[in-house]
Parts: C-alpha cells; structure tokens; sequence
C-alpha cells in the first residue's frame, strides 16, 4: 500500500525540545508522562501522559491503553505510518487545544475534549480505516474525516459514538473514485450501533449506516439523533437505521435523501425547511 510522504493537510511547527524522551526500552512503556515538541513514539504506552507544548507524534505503529489518558492545552499532531489506536480518554481533564491524527488505520476507543478543531486522515488508498467508539466534543468547532489523494474517508462506530460540535461542521470526505467512502457504518458484524451528532451542518455525502462495497454484515445504525439549535444541515444520500432515526432541530436537505428506519420511527420534530430537497 503507497502512503502518502505528507498526507496531512494541517502540520504544526516541530519544536526541538523533547521532554518525554524516558522510555523503558524492554516493554515498550513510557515512563515520563510529559510531551512537547517532536517525540519519536514507542509501540506502547500504558502511563498517563501531559502535553506540556504542542506536540508531533512520529512514528511507524503506537497503542495508548485504557491507562495512557492524555490531557494539556496544547496542539496534539500524529503522524504514524502504519496504525494507531487511543483506549484512553483524550482530554478528559484538561481539553486539548486541537487534534490532527495521520495514520494507516486509526482507532479510537475513548472520549475525546478539545477546544478547536479535530481532524482525522488514514494514509491509505482504501477507505474504512477510521473507527470511533466514544465521545467527540469541541467548543464550536469542527471534526472533519479527511481522505488521501483521490480517496475519501469512511467511519465505522465500533460502538454507540456522540458526536458535539456544538454550531460547527462534522463532515466526511468524500474522494473522487468509485470506492465506497464519505459514509458512516455500524463496524460489527452483527452488532448495530447508535449515533448521536450535535452539528450546525453534517456532511455525509456517501450515506448514513450504510457500507456500500466494504462488505460488512450490518452497516445500519440502531438509534440515529441530529441535535442542534434552530436548524442543522444535513448533506447525504441516505440514512438507514434499524431503530430510531430523530431530528430535533429542523433539517436542511442538500441533496435528494432518502430516510429508511427498520422497526423504529422517523421524527423530523422540527420538520424540513421550504428550501431543501428531500
């Protein structure tokens, strides 16, 4: 698989200072649980971790377990060539500033605070390489799935997610060729998940529970809820849900859509605005 020698579209400055350069080099776990400026990652790491300057994280594959929680006002930037999975909260003490993650595969099992944007981008060729199973907040500020040359992004809940932007944009990436990208999918092979998106505008274009050519079992969501305050836009072809599928505020349709619930209901509370296309 090619990767991409600079894929992500934002990069902060490298800092030459490195403060959590103590590593126990048997096991892989870090020892220090300080970070600033350009830090060469270990495959592991199982301590707590404070980002005392914004922060590079270069490396070929990492794994933060459930006990490597990450917390500091401060920009946090990956750039990991093969994969990278956080088990641990991101930002549950102290908010991180932003977040850019650039990987092969990115996994995130865990609650993730800033208080600016969050960006998301798989290396790869091939979409389905970012999976979200937790909460994703910022202040008013977007979370965006960026794809790689002409692919786009594609997310697979590995488990009921809240997404909260407050006013801002949760979007997805959609590339240019045929694959099946731009979309949300329930991951599990039996398993059907819930969604929650707290946006002014989603951008969805692929579709919503839906896995087009990725092959899974059960893509459709279970519960899917839109909230929002006064009128959110919602930019996709479809959306499919075994259960519920709720918008509290008003919707604005970008594109013809088409609303499938399977044994739940479909609760447009605040109905579809004159202007849109449905």
């Amino acid at each position: 698989m090619k990767k991409s020698k600079n894929p992500l579209s934002k990069t902060f400055s490298s800092l030459l200072l490195c403060k959590a350069a103590i590593l126990n080099s048997k096991n892989g776990i870090a020892e220090a649980n300080t970070f600033s400026g350009t830090v060469e990652v270990d495959p592991l790491y199982s301590s707590a971790v404070t980002l005392d300057g914004d922060t590079v994280l270069n490396g070929t594959t990492v794994v933060f377990d459930g006990n490597a929680t990450i917390d500091g006002a401060h920009n946090l930037s990956a750039n990991i060539s093969n994969g990278t999975t956080f088990n641990g909260i991101i930002g549950g003490s102290t908010p991180l500033s932003s977040i850019i993650i650039g990987s092969d595969d990115i996994s995130i099992n865990a609650n993730v605070t800033t208080s600016g944007e969050q960006t998301y981008q798989p290396f790869s060729s091939s979409p389905g390489d970012i999976v979200f199973n937790g909460i994703f907040t910022t202040s008013d500020s977007s979370i965006s799935l960026l794809g790689s040359g002409t692919s786009g992004a594609s997310l697979g809940l590995g488990g009921d997610t809240t997404i909260d932007v407050g006013t801002a944009e949760f979007s997805i990436q959609k590339g240019s060729g045929s694959l099946a990208d731009g979309i949300i999918y329930s991951e599990g092979k039996s398993d059907v998940y819930n969604l929650s998106i707290t946006a002014g505008n989603i951008t969805v274009p692929g579709g919503i529970g839906v896995a087009g050519s990725l092959g899974v079992a059960s893509p459709q969501l279970g519960d899917f809820t839109i909230n929002g305050a006064g009128q959110t836009g919602l930019n996709t072809s479809q959306v499919v849900t075994s259960g519920d599928f709720i918008s509290n505020p008003q919707l604005r349709i970008y594109q013809d859509t088409t609303l499938t619930s399977g044994a739940g209901t479909i609760n447009l509370t605040q109905g579809v605005n004159n202007g849109s296309k449905a």
